[in-house]
């Protein structure tokens, strides 16, 4: 876990933020399936209600936020605040914009299946409209207004 290793005196030496400004971003994302989606609208709204109101917990007031997250990762506010660092926390408002929920994030999944295929991760990639589709932004949007 890397509050354990930079509690161990560990040092970061490339974070997400570092990535996304090469061009190749990280994401931390949820997923359901379509039906799981078309049955549970009031659901995945309250969880976006909740996502944003935790990142702008972390953005706002970083202490209250590392509070909740140590207790519930069972380590020290003061580690789970060193965690926020180097991670980009982005508002419901922000995920449904283009860079992301909104346009872009159908383009890095599929730019990321081709990186796996050439490491021979994956077998094969689908055509970059199965990633773009299978994007929903939905939610982020309508709690981001």
């Amino acid at each position: 876990m890397q509050s354990q290793l930079l509690a161990d005196g560990g040092e970061r030496i490339l974070s997400s933020a570092d990535t996304a400004e090469a061009g190749r971003p990280t994401f931390d994302l949820g997923t359901a399936s379509r039906e799981f989606i078309e049955a549970n609208p009031e659901f995945l709204t309250q969880w976006a209600k909740a996502q944003d109101y935790a990142v702008k917990l972390i953005q706002d007031d970083p202490e209250k936020a590392a509070e909740s997250v140590g207790a519930v990762l069972g380590i020290d506010p003061a580690d789970a605040q060193k965690q926020f660092a180097g991670l980009t926390y982005l508002t419901a408002a922000d995920q449904a914009g283009p860079d992301y929920l909104g346009g872009k994030l159908g383009t890095d999944l599929f730019a990321t299946a081709e990186f796996n295929k050439k490491l021979g991760q994956i077998p094969e990639v689908q055509p970059e409209d199965t990633y773009t589709k299978a994007v929903v932004p939905t939610f982020a949007e309508s709690v981001g207004k």
